[in-house]
């Protein structure tokens, strides 16, 4: 999936920048340089949960494998039982949970084209946060003066090939597709100190990045693209 390099780069730039940030700001801690290796490591081999949240509450999320690009789709009862309680985050099999709020895909200013329709950030965010997303996002497939006798027929052949959190997963993941190729590791790194973004477990590097003043991450950035 496009969406997986996406972040794949994104996460190495990342690294990259930690270094940096370590460097420029004279705060060179063992433990974080330990925790910044042990992500370097780590992330392109685990597993990890990408949670789409709205007030607090998940309504979308997708898991992604290092052995499998393809990303799976929590369901309903899943949603409602996910936890980020250290204690059991440490229990599970993911390595890292992104939890991320839905402002950072309605702040998206890029319509995306799926399924060959053309949908604005508010039409996607309406989709997402709809009970009824299917059957809402069948209704705008199918054209206005498409002949009604076979109107219903067309929306039960595409409300019969996919379920409610799958095409909710699918729009979360082109959004951040989107989203995070205008910003790349800025984004990433300024979406996480406003809180758009939250990481658990919140190991050293993270904490570390939130100390960090704003103007030392701009020069951080600045150094690594002036490298490239």
């Amino acid at each position: 999936m496009i969406l997986f390099a996406v972040l794949r780069k994104v996460f190495k730039y990342f690294f990259i920048v930690i270094l940096i940030l370590m460097a420029v700001s004279g705060y060179f801690g063992w433990i974080i340089f330990q925790d910044a290796m042990d992500l370097k490591e780590k992330m392109p081999t685990s597993d990890i949960l990408y949670v789409l949240e709205d007030d607090g509450t998940a309504i979308s999320a997708m898991a992604f494998s290092a052995q499998n690009p393809e990303p799976s789709f929590l369901v309903s009862e899943e949603l409602v039982n996910l936890t980020y309680d250290p204690k059991s985050v440490s229990n599970t099999n993911y390595y890292k949970y992104f939890v991320i709020d839905i402002a950072l895909i309605e702040n998206n200013t890029q319509s995306i084209v799926f399924e060959q329709v053309a949908l604005t950030p508010e039409q996607v965010t309406s989709l997402i946060q709809s009970p009824t997303p299917v059957l809402d996002f069948a209704n705008l497939m199918i054209p206005d003066d498409y002949p009604s006798e076979y109107r219903q027929v067309a929306i039960d052949q595409i409300t019969d090939q996919i379920i409610d959190e799958q095409l909710k997963a699918m729009l979360f993941a082109a959004s951040l597709q989107e989203t995070m190729p205008q910003g790349g590791v800025q984004e990433l790194l300024t979406s996480y100190r406003d809180g758009k973004i939250n990481i658990y477990p919140e190991t050293p590097v993270f904490k570390f990045i939130k100390k960090v003043p704003q103007f030392v991450i701009d020069e951080a950035i600045k150094s690594m693209e002036d490298e490239e």
